[in-house]
């Protein structure tokens, strides 16, 4: 088996990653759902295959939007996209023991938005609307790019930013999402 280069780490590779969704673009129509959404918490699971300039990847991620006051929904609201993605990640040139890449994919986003506290009407209840319930599955598009830096022989970390639009519907209307999402995976080849 050939040894891979200095920025890379094997041809099946793990990656764990965690990291920060920031909306970029007010929410849209969708039944309430309107407005500035707040930064939350991301996370995703995926694996790649291919050393070179090229390797395509699928995984897993769920994107969460928090709600503020005067947001684009209820205070105490959650929105969670959770999908399956799949892509194509590009790798131009091998700088040492650094790759940097750009990237391309399609993801299938199932959105959540669930209303944390007390249920409407209850003792304590400001009478928050009721949740939203799970969208359908919509098709999404992302695109990004980050590096990959090899620590070690067979794992290293890649920061990436990526921006990611989707539509999904609810009940009450589709909801226009787009965000950046800026994470940090620990790589792990096997």
């Amino acid at each position: 088996m050939a040894r891979p280069a200095a920025g890379q780490i094997s041809p099946l590779q793990w990656e764990l990653a965690g990291g920060l969704s920031l909306p970029v673009q007010q929410f849209a129509d969708a039944g309430g759902v309107e407005g500035a959404a707040d930064a939350d918490a991301a996370f995703s699971v995926q694996f790649s295959v291919g050393s070179g300039w090229w390797s395509p990847y699928v995984g897993f991620s769920q994107v969460r939007a928090g709600c503020g006051s005067g947001g684009a929904c209820a205070e105490g609201e959650t929105l969670a996209a959770t999908s399956f993605a799949l892509g194509l990640r590009l790798n131009p040139v091998t700088l040492g023991r650094v790759t940097p890449f750009v990237l391309a994919g399609v993801f299938t986003p199932t959105v959540e938005a669930r209303v944390a506290g007390p249920a409407p009407g209850a003792p304590g209840s400001s009478s928050p609307p009721a949740d939203r319930g799970t969208s359908d599955r919509a098709l999404g598009l992302e695109l990004g790019g980050g590096l990959l830096v090899r620590a070690g022989e067979r794992w290293g970390l890649r920061p990436q930013a990526r921006y990611a639009r989707a539509t999904p519907s609810f009940d009450a209307g589709d909801v226009r999402l787009r965000w950046v999402v800026v994470d940090l995976a620990l790589v792990i080849g096997f």
